[in-house]
């Protein structure tokens, strides 16, 4: 066999408590989340996105060759999978980075220096997030405020639009959690649709799951104190751009109070 390196962007992603998900038994939740993999990958390849996927136990790895519609493809994706599994309780922690690997999904085979890097990212990220590679940022010369202006689909002072990259300092926002590593966005994906039909419930049972989470054993305590902060800044953000004529501006203030109060 032949191993040929290509340049490429590799996410490694970590579902947390997969094993004990696993040995709880709880196949409900467990079919969830294979069913909601199987609808995103369903939905890569009706859009002929080119995306390898590999799943192995509880690490989900995408790669994808060096484009720039690749690029945001691989990021769009990670956070629809960030995002859809988040109101059922399901967390993952990634690395999102760039090098040489070879993949062959018909061998289940993937090797490289990207691979590893990739996975020893995830590693750092600590609490439940994708961080980017701070060399992805030195490959595109770009600082971080260029970055996340490029990249970002987030359109300032609309409140009912999506982020790719969570940014920090730049527009006066409030931010709670430490500044410590640059990461894709995806509480804005689970927020703003519930505003967008009127229908808050994927909000409403991420803050049950973080609620439950936060008052469960002490391990897991810094993991859901994290994701509290996390997705308090963001609608706090959301609340910053919307106006008082806003349809949902109590529900928000409303889903507000109650992160804060947690």
């Amino acid at each position: 066999m032949e191993i040929k390196y290509e340049q490429k962007y590799i996410a490694f992603l970590d579902v947390l408590g997969f094993s004990s998900l696993v040995e709880s038994n709880n196949k409900e939740k467990l079919e969830k989340y294979f069913s909601i993999l199987e609808e995103a990958f369903k939905h890569l390849d009706n859009d002929r996105k080119n995306i390898k996927k590999l799943i192995i136990s509880d690490s989900i790895i995408l790669t994808t060759p060096d484009t720039e519609e690749n690029f945001l493809h691989i990021i769009t994706a990670i956070r629809f999978l960030q995002a859809a599994l988040a109101p059922h309780g399901i967390w993952i922690r990634g690395g999102f980075t760039f090098g040489d690997v070879y993949d062959d999904n018909d061998k289940n085979i993937i090797v490289g220096k990207g691979y590893i890097r990739a996975y020893l990212l995830e590693q750092q990220a600590v609490y439940p997030r994708v961080i980017i590679d701070p060399s992805i940022l030195a490959k595109k010369n770009l600082n971080r405020k260029q970055f996340y202006e490029r990249y970002d689909d987030h359109k300032l002072r609309n409140p009912l639009s999506f982020k790719r990259i969570h940014d920090y300092d730049f527009y006066n926002h409030k931010r709670y959690t430490q500044d410590d590593a640059i990461f894709i966005c995806y509480a804005s994906t689970v927020i703003v649709p519930c505003f967008n039909c009127d229908d808050i419930e994927s909000i409403e049972d991420t803050y049950g799951y973080i609620r439950k989470g936060l008052y469960g054993e002490q391990k897991h305590y810094h993991k859901y104190l994290w994701l509290k902060k996390y997705f308090l800044e963001c609608l706090e953000e959301i609340n910053m751009y919307a106006d008082n004529n806003f349809s949902q501006k109590a529900s928000l203030e409303k889903l507000i109070r109650d992160f804060t109060a947690l």
